[in-house]
């Protein structure tokens, strides 16, 4: 009789774990769809921000477009509307102080740190390291690439980053792939001892070893928060 009931138990307990592990199971695959079903909502809600976008920050309303918003991958706009959170498409608002919003705006339009004005930079600079728009150099922030722009004597010229040595390579090789043809440019190197060394050639590189007259200015930049910066222009031959 006792083994009867045992057995009895027994068999309870297996159907009780097969009940568990089906449940398990459907449970899991509830999630799975859920998920699914979120991301599916979320490229919906996201299709129906079109342009231009209307932006509240700190009470102020701004309109822009998508591409402007999205010029800088990674950034806190760009994550914002990339789908990988979720917001409210009908109400895109910035608990951030709106008074520099406009120029923050005009720079990602035209990608030039120079339509800043200068009384404004230290504030507008803490706005850009907040929404991660940070300069795409990372051995110099934009004010300091616009103080060599003003050294050099060309304050409006508009600069891309076309060769990084982390990224690209730091062999001749790489950069001459990079930059050869590419126009004037100024090139920047870090010292194991945090200075900033470079110089700026006013003519295309090249990697046929002909010598040509460049207008060619030395840069270095300290690594002291204290010290000033004072270019060291050198004509070079």
């Amino acid at each position: 009789m006792f083994d009867k009931e045992e057995d009895n138990i027994r068999q309870i307990e297996i159907l009780l774990q097969q009940v568990g592990v089906g449940f398990k199971d459907k449970l899991a695959k509830l999630e799975i769809e859920k998920e699914k079903f979120a991301k599916v909502k979320n490229v919906v809600d996201l299709s129906l921000i079109t342009d231009p976008i209307k932006l509240e920050v700190g009470g102020k309303i701004f309109k822009t477009s998508k591409e402007t918003l999205t010029k800088i991958k990674g950034s806190y706009f760009d994550v914002m509307l990339s789908g990988q959170c979720q917001i409210d498409p009908f109400k895109l608002f910035i608990d951030r102080d709106g008074k520099h919003f406009r120029h923050i705006l005009n720079y990602l339009r035209t990608m030039d740190y120079s339509v800043i004005p200068k009384q404004f930079r230290e504030e507008i600079d803490r706005e850009l390291e907040f929404y991660n728009l940070r300069s795409l150099s990372t051995l110099i922030d934009h004010q300091k690439f616009q103080i060599i722009k003003d050294w050099i004597g060309i304050p409006e010229k508009k600069f891309e980053l076309i060769h990084r040595g982390t990224r690209d390579g730091f062999s001749s090789r790489a950069f001459h792939d990079a930059c050869n043809g590419k126009g004037e440019t100024v090139t920047l190197v870090k010292s194991s001892d945090g200075n900033v060394f470079g110089g700026y050639n006013s003519q295309s590189w090249n990697s046929d070893n002909n010598t040509r007259d460049v207008d060619s200015k030395f840069i270095a930049l300290s690594s002291s928060p204290r010290a000033h910066m004072y270019p060291h222009p050198s004509s070079i031959r």
